[in-house]
């Protein structure tokens, strides 16, 4: 069961279950800020700053959807009281909601969820260098600490953005995650939104591509070039589902 991603101060509201997203296509996360987000220019470049400085070493761009207003899928950027976000791409308009607009890596944290990112703790190898300790967790919180594995994910990272601090969503005064043996060095370092992790941008490079490397999805560009005169360019079914993009050629005699 995949759920909408709300952090530690917001995730009580009690989210439906949603469809795991898929990954982001054509090279680029695509964003649209709602109206009265538009008008607030200090907010605006803050999540544009982030979202790029988040990608900049990776194969995807951050692109206004006013300049690809034919795209079908992007996030709407609200703020609605908290932090949160779908992971991956819905198909259609998705929200993401920000409150902590004077702290970026808390902004990078929601923008790598609509990625297709969830917590750090929940990737499959997370009962190595962690133990949650399900006893301290409201069973109403307990859904966002079960493993939930998008084969994306890099080394377990005790630094990364995605990683929920020791005490999130546990009762007052005591620990929802604790460190095992042999890591307890990092017990203080979980939950930091101070700086990027160098596995934070791994992984999306890994999952993405590099810069200049052409995407579909997760699908590559074709080594085998076209015909003369014909590229391949992403195109997407006609299904009113959510459907994955493919690469097919596309030559002049074809182009209007």
């Amino acid at each position: 069961m995949k759920f909408r991603v709300q952090d530690a101060a917001t995730a009580a509201s009690g989210d439906p279950a949603q469809v795991q997203g898929l990954p982001w296509a054509n090279n680029r996360f695509v964003y649209q800020f709602s109206e009265s987000l538009s008008r607030n220019p200090v907010k605006t470049a803050a999540f544009i700053s982030a979202c790029h400085e988040l990608l900049q070493s990776t194969a995807l761009r951050c692109v206004d959807r006013a300049q690809v207003p034919d795209d079908r899928d992007y996030v709407r950027v609200v703020e609605q009281g908290g932090n949160f976000s779908f992971v991956g791409r819905q198909g259609g308009e998705q929200l993401l909601s920000i409150s902590s607009w004077n702290n970026r890596f808390k902004i990078m944290h929601e923008i790598k969820h609509a990625l297709g990112w969830q917590h750090e703790h929940q990737q499959p190898r997370r009962d190595e260098y962690v133990e949650v300790l399900f006893d301290n967790i409201p069973e109403a919180y307990r859904q966002h600490f079960y493993i939930n594995s998008n084969a994306n994910e890099g080394e377990y990272d005790f630094d990364s953005i995605m990683h929920f601090y020791p005490t999130d969503l546990a009762v007052t005064g005591k620990k929802s995650l604790q460190a095992r043996a042999g890591f307890e060095a990092f017990q203080d370092r979980m939950g930091q939104r101070s700086r990027l992790s160098d596995i934070d941008v791994e992984e999306i490079r890994a999952y993405y591509g590099e810069p200049g490397v052409a995407w579909c999805g997760i699908n590559k560009k074709p080594e085998k070039a076209p015909a003369d005169g014909c590229e391949w360019l992403c195109q997407q079914a006609d299904d009113p589902a959510m459907s994955d993009w493919v690469m097919q050629p596309m030559c002049a005699s074809e182009r209007h």
